[in-house]
């Protein structure tokens, strides 16, 4: 319960829009350098404040229902951090370092967050089906816990 309360403080925080920045910052700590020795983690979300942040339960037909923080409006909407009822936590970042010429000309699919959180119960699962990122846009994907 200690991890969703912190995970939802970190989304509501991380939906405030403040000025144009250039990164997001991905955090956390795990073991003794967290309370409880549990696993804390943290996005900022330093993008243009032109999209409406919104904190929703999806409850898939087949798989795990899971809280999810999307972005709607504007360009790269979607989901961007979630957590699902077995504890599985993903929080995406864009790969701001690929020049904006080949991040435009990707084909790759999106939504590999929101599978994740409905397929997978472990970062040991996702592992074991890295096929799922076969044809996946590029970005980066923080998934704490036991690997």
């Amino acid at each position: 319960m200690r991890t969703l309360w912190v995970f939802s403080l970190a989304l509501a925080l991380g939906s405030l829009g403040f000025a144009r920045a250039h990164a997001c910052t991905l955090w956390g700590a795990a073991g003794e350098s967290a309370m409880g020795q549990g696993t804390i983690v943290a996005k900022n979300r330093d993008w243009i404040p032109n999209q409406v942040q919104r904190v929703r339960i999806v409850r898939p037909k087949t798989g795990n229902r899971y809280l999810g923080l999307f972005a709607e409006g504007h360009d790269e909407a979607g989901i961007k951090a979630g957590i699902n009822d077995q504890a599985l936590s993903v929080i995406s970042a864009s790969a701001g370092s690929l020049s904006k010429k080949l991040q435009d000309a990707q084909t790759g699919v999106s939504g590999v967050v929101s599978k994740i959180l409905s397929l997978y119960s472990s970062v040991e699962d996702v592992l074991a089906h890295r096929e799922i990122f076969a044809k996946a846009r590029a970005e980066f994907l923080f998934l704490p816990g036991k690997t």
